[in-house]
């Protein structure tokens, strides 16, 4: 029995330990992401034994939650779309908002905690400091047949973004792109990105990223492309599949034509990138633009495998001002083997015959405006005939209403020009305005079309922080002012930026330097309460320490004085001697 025992004891003392939970460390889809944006979080924890992951932003209220695992992986999507967007991936991947609401830099970022439990009561952790971008990146997606059409306006942010790139992830494995990355051009008129991608039907992920020289941008989209709600596959105009022919996607940013003008532009490519010869290539223009698009094919409507042609696009019959955004279909032998996307802004001057031809530059606006500051926009009329246009009068279209009023001369001499005034001013929060601004005239019409995006006005909170710091500047002892000097600066320069960026109407990067210097005082607040600062010289400070030592000193001084004299006359004058001394040291 000793000897079972003892066994069992050397066993025990062999058996090697238990092995430590790993840190499950965490990655970021896409890599970088916006302020208020979605995101993905995968953690790689340990999936050799039955662990559980949780999740936690400290600075943000109610930040935490579990991190479910899918599969091989612990995955989280953030989203304040909520569960319902999921198809093919489980509902319980959703995690809730996203819980980073503010763009931060890299010196003050937000922190993610991730830690890992084990069934034996092993934990560990892992702390990810995060940098969140100011681009916003608002994304227009249409999705025809197995094609993803793509149209993103960013906002926000420091400066404007310089490349755009789009992925498309699987929803079952996101480790698969499917499609991408896809860099999306930009139209130099509104400055939105656009493209396209073709993938098979399928639940996705559209993943976003924006790169400018001093902010970034990201976000992340569910997507369906041929794809009921319970996962199952509809009929695709494309057989199933991504298409043989591939072509340029039209872009016609700006465009101006003259009455019963015409454009023509025929570099555009079409390649058949299958293994099949394609014949009979024929372009369906869709029923709404067949008066006023065309697009045919330069030389043979065949292509054999890796062979690439031309096609030419026509515009012509525009009597105003027209926006264009559609998908022509390549059909050979009735199936669609291919698409081409159309993305075009013309605008056109009045009718020649009336005696006039009138015209207005530019025909687009789009910015940002602050709600309860005017703001003003002038655009030049053109007279381009040879009579006077008179008559002039502007209508303002129902999305503009209550917030556009519109100024125009009374006339415009013959190949002369005047001034058209546009006074913007909004009056409500946070909200999108569209539509045109038509001006009639004798001369024929001319139309603006108007995309303004009102924010906030902060600036009296921005005051309000500033008020704030001045005052707690002045609580502050000598030491005190000088311990926290650089941090005073530091707040004191984010104030004047984010007054700045309002000024400038990047009002969502005026909020995120607002809410960081708000914090950052708060802290300093803090910081200050939990030192201990000296008395001033000279204004009440404890004096009973340098009193003490000073009486000390001079009572040695005069001891010292005492002994001297004896020396000097040990026989006389002691009865004097000590006379003086009590003299000496009476108060």
């Amino acid at each position: 029995m000793k000897l079972s025992v003892a066994a069992a004891l050397l066993l025990l003392a062999l058996a090697p330990p238990a092995a430590a939970v790993i840190p499950p460390d965490v990655t970021y889809i896409p890599a970088q992401f916006s302020a208020g944006a979605s995101f993905i979080a995968v953690a790689q924890a340990d999936l050799d034994r039955a662990v559980r992951v949780n999740w936690l932003v400290g600075d943000v209220a109610g930040a935490y939650g579990a991190v479910p695992r899918q599969g091989d992986k612990f995955f989280c999507y953030f989203s304040n779309s909520g569960p319902e967007i999921f198809t093919a991936a489980s509902p319980q991947a959703f995690c809730g908002p996203t819980p980073f609401l503010l763009a931060t830099t890299p010196a003050f970022p937000t922190q993610m905690v991730l830690n890992a439990y084990d069934a034996q009561g092993g934990t560990a952790s892992h702390t990810e400091n995060v940098t969140v971008g100011g681009f916003a990146l608002n994304a227009v997606v249409t999705v025809e047949n197995d094609t993803v059409f793509l149209v993103i306006a960013p906002q926000g942010g420091v400066g404007l973004p310089a490349t755009v790139t789009a992925d498309i992830i699987s929803q079952d494995n996101i480790s698969s792109v499917i499609g991408g990355p896809r860099q999306l051009a930009q139209d130099l008129r509104t400055l939105y990105f656009t493209g396209n991608i073709s993938v098979p039907p399928g639940a996705y992920f559209l993943i976003l990223h924006a790169v400018g020289s001093s902010d970034f941008g990201g976000d992340a989209h569910p997507l369906l492309v041929g794809v009921a709600a319970g996962g199952q596959c509809l009929p695709s105009g494309g057989g199933g599949g991504s298409y043989a022919l591939v072509a340029d996607a039209v872009n016609i940013p700006g465009l101006f034509l003259s009455p019963g003008g015409v454009y023509e532009k025929s570099d555009y490519h079409l390649s058949n990138t299958g293994n099949e010869v394609i014949s009979g290539i024929t372009p369906l223009i869709p029923e709404a633009y067949r008066s006023i698009l065309q697009i045919t094919l330069l030389g043979n409507n065949s292509l054999t495998p890796n062979a690439t042609t031309f096609f030419k696009v026509t515009l012509s019959g525009i009597s105003q001002a027209t926006q264009i955004t559609t998908v022509v279909n390549l059909l050979a032998n009735g199936t669609v083997v291919g698409q081409i996307p159309v993305t075009v802004y013309a605008g056109v001057g009045g009718s020649s015959c009336q005696g006039g031809a009138l015209a207005v530059n530019p025909q687009f606006w789009v910015g940002t405006l602050t709600a309860g500051n005017p703001q003003t926009e002038t655009f030049t009329l053109l007279n381009t005939g040879t009579a006077v246009i008179a008559g002039l009068n502007a209508t303002v279209g129902s999305g503009l209403q209550g917030v556009a009023t519109v100024s125009v001369p009374g006339s415009v001499a013959a190949s002369g020009s005047g001034t058209v005034t546009v006074t913007f001013s909004p009056t409500t929060g946070e909200g999108s305005y569209t539509g045109p601004i038509t001006i009639q005239s004798s001369g024929g019409s001319a139309t603006i079309l108007v995309n303004a995006q009102v924010t906030p006005d902060i600036s009296g909170d921005i005051a309000d922080v500033q008020g704030d710091l001045d005052l707690f500047a002045t609580t502050l002892s000598d030491d005190q002012a000088l311990l926290f000097s650089g941090d005073l600066q530091d707040i004191e320069d984010a104030l004047d930026e984010a007054q700045g960026r309002l000024d400038a109407g990047d009002y969502q990067q005026a909020a995120a330097l607002l809410a960081q210097a708000e914090q950052d005082l708060n802290a300093l607040e803090l910081r200050a309460g939990d030192t201990i600062a000296p008395s001033p010289s000279g204004e009440g400070g404890d004096f009973t320490v340098p009193v003490v030592l000073a009486v000390i000193v001079i009572l040695g001084i005069l001891l010292f004085l005492r002994r001297r004299k004896r020396k000097a006359s040990p026989e006389e004058g002691e009865e004097d001697l000590d006379e003086d001394f009590d003299e000496e040291v009476k108060p």
